[in-house]
């Protein structure tokens, strides 16, 4: 699992689309072209190979495997003052070679899509559609008692208005997530039969039951000044409506923030924003600080270094943990060799605490990646990098801790990719 994401508001909302459906960051070849106009058509393919110490996520049990990955795809990039699009669509196929008694029950099928459909983007009046789609064993939700395949959906609105010559925009926007869950290999796995009582995530009917549908109406204000630099507001109102309230209660989510952005010197810039956010729900009220505090140096034009640390809420499935704080700390680096070779480090710690009535459970998530990427071509590129993961939870629960809230996983992983 991956750590996760604040749900945010503003103008930049619904960037999932396009991040997800990516293939490996790479840059593309010439395409093919569409017509006589300036659209282009750019199939790739992703191979990959990963050895996963530990494929379900467990402290008891735990299995590692060798894991083959093959992503084809295609993007597709229509500019234009009047109408943009830019489009991409993978499906992938996930093959378990079966070194642990039961993994290849888990290979799969994922795949990933996103549209950005841009009308007017330079007029003073705009309009902005973004979709997102992903299915992957990556659940946003970390209180899962089960590995489990997630299918999630975003939709997002955009509608900017520029009243001058731009330094002023405001942005009136909505989003509806949609995600369902669905059992690893057509059952849940759960190490002991303990948590199948414990945690109704470990009963395979029921895991069907906790998905969800996120509604958030939103609006932005930003005010550019000086060079590259912007205030901003976001103001955001969200509802999590469950499948199936027997198992998860209704949520909303305002969250208010404010903030500067910009560079400080030619080499330094700084993110600063601040705000309130405040949950209502059956046993989830809860209200606390929002604030993100990021810095990035920027020595020479081949290496960066950035830092952050961000509070936030989040809404999670389940009565039990429907609504968390999170501290996170977080870092990336990276250098740049040759043109072609750039070394990549990130990190993240997150420390995460459930804010339902009755339950006291904290965790610690610390993820760790060191990667080299490699152009080998315009059209060629090629990464090598390891992973590691490790959850820590002190369980608030009466009963059996679930066996996924402690694990520690290691990934190894090398991929290609080929974009025309």
């Amino acid at each position: 699992m991956t750590a996760r994401n604040f749900n945010v508001v503003g103008v930049a909302a619904g960037m999932l689309s396009l991040l997800v459906a990516a293939p490996a960051s790479a840059g593309f070849g010439d395409g093919i072209r569409l017509g006589s106009g300036e659209g282009v058509l750019h199939p790739f393919v992703e191979v990959g190979a990963s050895f996963d110490s530990n494929v379900y996520t467990t402290d008891t049990g735990s299995q590692g495997d060798l894991v083959l990955h093959v992503r084809p795809g295609l993007k597709v990039d229509v500019p234009g003052d009047m109408i943009a699009i830019d489009a991409r669509a993978a499906i992938e196929r996930v093959q378990y070679l079966g070194l642990g008694d039961s993994s290849p029950k888990i290979s799969s099928w994922w795949g990933d899509a996103g549209l950005r459909l841009s009308i007017n983007p330079k007029g003073r009046v705009a309009f902005e559609l973004r979709e997102a789609f992903r299915r992957s064993n990556q659940a946003q939700a970390l209180s899962l008692a089960t590995p489990a395949i997630a299918n999630y959906n975003m939709l997002s609105a955009t509608v900017p208005f520029m009243p001058g010559g731009g330094a002023l925009v405001f942005a009136l926007g909505g989003d509806w997530a949609v995600e369902a869950y669905e059992p690893l290999a057509g059952s849940g796995f759960c190490a002991d039969t303990a948590n199948l009582a414990n945690d109704p995530s470990c009963d395979s009917a029921v895991l069907k039951k906790l998905g969800y549908s996120d509604l958030q109406g939103r609006g932005s204000v930003i005010w550019k000044f000086l060079p590259r630099t912007q205030a901003t507001f976001d103001a955001g109102y969200s509802k999590r409506i469950p499948s199936d309230s027997t198992y998860s209660p209704d949520i909303g989510t305002l969250r208010l923030v404010a903030g500067l952005s910009g560079l400080v010197t030619t080499q330094f810039g700084a993110t600063i924003r601040a705000g309130y956010g405040r949950t209502s729900g059956t046993n989830a009220d809860y209200g606390t600080f929002l604030t993100t505090v990021e810095a990035e140096w920027i020595p020479v034009a081949e290496a960066s270094l950035k830092a952050g640390y961000s509070h936030g809420i989040g809404t999670e499935p389940g009565a039990l943990y429907a609504v968390y704080s999170m501290h996170r700390l977080s870092a990336d680096a990276q250098y740049k060799v040759a043109r072609r070779y750039t070394a990549k480090l990130s990190a993240r710690y997150d420390m995460i605490a459930y804010q339902v009535t009755g339950n006291d459970t904290t965790a610690n998530l610390l993820s760790v990646e060191p990667s080299i990427e490699a152009e080998v071509a315009r059209w060629l590129h090629a990464d090598v990098g390891y992973t590691l993961t490790q959850r820590t939870t002190d369980y608030g629960l009466p009963g059996a801790e679930p066996s996924t809230f402690d694990y520690t996983r290691h990934v190894v992983f090398l991929k290609a990719s080929v974009i025309y």
